[in-house]
C-alpha cells in the first residue's frame, strides 16, 4: 500500500478545500417477519447521503435506490439479508443488515424438554453434576445472528431435566432450518445467576411432529459444549469499522479462543458466504465501491458461533490530504489535518527535511483532526502526515 506524505513547514501557510464527509447512517433497517404474500417495508436514513442502493444477500437490487424498500407479495424466495448503502460524492457507507423472515401461520416448533432422556441431561459447567435447581429457556432463529428468546423461563424439574413441551419459533416456517439452543441459569460458585448455553444445533422446525434431530439426540450444557469461542478482529474485541480508498488492499484477521482448538472458518459479506474465504485472514485486493458492506465470520469448532460484525466503507474522495490552518496557541504550535475519515495518521517532524522524528498517531474520525506540538525556541520545524494502513 502506498503511503501518502504531506510536508508542512511552520513558517508557511498551506490551505486546501475539504470535501464533504462520508454519509452517516442515523436510522438502521430493522429485521422483519411477515406472512406469505404480505408486503415487507425496510427503511434507512442517513445524513449527507445523496442516493441509496439496497442489496439482498449481497447483490444490488435493480432500481432499489430510495431510502425505503418495499418487498411486495413476499415469498420464501425473499427470505434473507437486506441492507442499504448510502452514497455521496465522497464515498459509500453500508447500513446494518436486516433479516426478512416469511412464514405461513405461527411459525415452526422446536423441542423444549429433555424429560427422561439420558443423552440430554443438563449438567453444570461448575461441578459436572446434574442441575437440579435453575431455570431454562429456548433461543432460536433462522440464522446464528438472528437467534432470540422464544419462550418464558421454565423451572428445572430436578436432576438435569426440564419439561416444556414444544415452543414456537415465529421467525422460522415449519419445515425449514432453525438454529436452536437453550440457556440454563443456575448457581455456579459465587454467582447465583450464572447462565450457560447449550451447543447451538441446526434443526428442522416441525409442526406437530418431533423436529430433527429428535429430543433424545439434543445436547444440553455440559463440559463438551464449553466454552463458546471468544472473538477478536484485528486485536479488538469490538472491531472498528474499516475505511479504505479505492485501489487499496485490506487484510483483516479474526482470532478466537476455544478450549477445543481451531475449527473451520467461513467469512461472510452482507450475510452471504465469500467463496474461498475460509482462513482466519481475509484479504480484499483493489478495493472498490462494490466491496462496501457488512462483514463477519462463522466458526464451526466445538460449537457454532459468529463473530462481531464490522462495516467496510469506501471513501473515494476527500480532497488532497493536507496540513492546514497553522496557528500558534502559546506555548504550542497547532495545526489541522484534512484527510481520510476513519483512518489513522502518524505525524512526524524534522529540522532538516532528512532526519524525521515521530510525534504522535492521530485517529482521524471525521475527516479533519487537530494536533499540537510544543514550540521549540529558535528552531524551525517541518511536519508531515503519513496515512497508515
Amino acid at each position: 500500500m502506498k503511503h501518502l506524505f504531506i510536508l508542512f513547514a511552520v513558517m508557511f501557510s498551506t490551505f486546501a478545500a475539504k470535501a464533504d464527509p462520508l454519509p452517516a447512517i442515523t436510522g438502521q433497517p430493522q429485521s422483519l417477519t411477515v406472512r406469505t404474500t404480505s408486503n415487507a417495508v425496510f427503511s434507512v436514513t442517513a445524513t449527507g447521503a445523496t442516493s441509496y442502493q439496497w442489496r439482498f444477500n449481497g447483490t444490488d437490487l435493480v432500481g432499489a435506490t430510495a431510502a425505503t424498500l418495499v418487498v411486495t407479495n413476499a415469498q420464501t424466495a425473499n427470505v434473507g439479508y437486506y441492507m442499504a448503502v448510502a452514497k455521496n460524492d465522497t464515498g459509500w457507507v453500508p447500513s446494518q443488515m436486516a433479516y426478512l423472515s416469511v412464514v405461513n401461520g405461527a411459525g415452526g416448533l422446536v423441542p423444549f424438554e429433555n424429560y427422561d432422556s439420558t443423552n440430554s441431561q443438563a449438567k453444570s459447567q461448575c461441578s459436572g453434576t446434574p442441575i437440579n435447581v435453575g431455570t431454562v429457556r429456548a433461543v432460536a432463529g433462522p440464522q446464528l445472528d438472528q437467534m432470540q428468546p422464544v419462550d418464558f423461563p421454565v423451572s428445572m424439574d430436578g436432576d438435569g431435566y426440564f419439561d416444556g413441551g414444544y415452543v414456537v419459533v415465529p421467525t422460522v416456517p415449519s419445515g425449514q432450518q432453525v438454529y436452536y439452543r437453550i440457556l440454563i441459569t443456575n448457581a455456579c460458585f459465587s454467582n447465583p445467576t450464572f447462565t450457560q448455553p447449550s451447543a447451538t444445533l441446526i434443526l428442522t422446525a416441525g409442526t406437530n411432529g418431533v423436529p430433527l434431530p429428535s429430543t433424545s439426540a439434543l445436547r444440553f450444557p455440559y463440559w463438551l459444549e464449553w466454552p463458546n469461542p471468544v472473538f477478536n478482529i484485528d486485536g479488538q474485541s469490538s472491531p472498528k469499522n474499516q475505511v479504505y480508498r479505492p485501489g487499496e488492499n485490506a487484510n483483516i484477521k479474526v482470532t478466537y479462543y476455544d478450549f477445543y482448538g481451531p475449527g473451520s472458518i467461513q467469512w461472510r459479506k452482507d450475510g452471504k458466504d465469500i467463496p474461498g474465504a475460509t482462513s482466519s485472514l481475509l484479504t480484499i485486493t483493489n478495493i472498490q465501491s462494490a466491496d462496501t458492506g457488512v462483514y463477519d465470520a462463522r466458526v464451526f469448532s466445538s460449537d457454532r458461533a459468529i463473530s462481531p460484525k464490522f462495516t467496510l466503507q469506501v471513501q473515494s474522495l476527500n480532497g488532497q490530504t493536507v496540513l492546514q490552518s497553522p496557528r500558534i496557541e502559546d506555548p504550542f504550535f497547532v495545526c489541522d489535518l484534512a484527510g481520510l475519515a476513519g483512518r489513522y495518521y502518524t505525524i512526524e517532524w524534522t529540522t532538516n527535511l532528512t532526519d524525521w522524528n515521530g510525534l504522535l498517531t492521530l485517529t482521524n474520525t471525521s475527516g479533519t483532526t487537530t494536533f499540537s506540538n510544543a514550540l521549540s525556541s529558535g528552531t524551525s520545524r517541518s511536519y508531515r502526515a503519513e496515512l497508515l494502513p
